[in-house]
């Protein structure tokens, strides 16, 4: 989707499992723009709570991704609250 590939964070406490099905994908975090993390099929990333970061689809991508939530105390497990797939094209 294209607003995956523009700039975007995750919630407070919310941390996303993506999780390439098919094709390929760069993962670019805004913190570290120089050094994409090219994910291939298989691959998983794991973006951290309030990280600034887009992606940029290959041909044929397809991804999905689970949102899991932490407690504020820190002392609680991560629960999952949403999860999707998104193709590209």
């Amino acid at each position: 989707p294209p607003a995956l590939q523009s700039e975007h964070k995750t919630a407070a406490h919310v941390y996303g499992r993506l999780v390439v099905l098919a094709g390929e994908l760069d993962f670019i975090a805004a913190a570290n723009e120089a050094e994409p993390r090219r994910l291939r099929v298989g691959d998983e990333h794991v973006i951290l709570p309030e990280e600034r970061h887009r992606v940029v689809a290959g041909k044929g991508m397809r991804f999905q991704i689970e949102f899991y939530r932490i407690g504020d105390s820190g002392g609680e497990q991560a629960k999952p609250i949403a999860e999707g797939d998104a193709p590209c094209s």
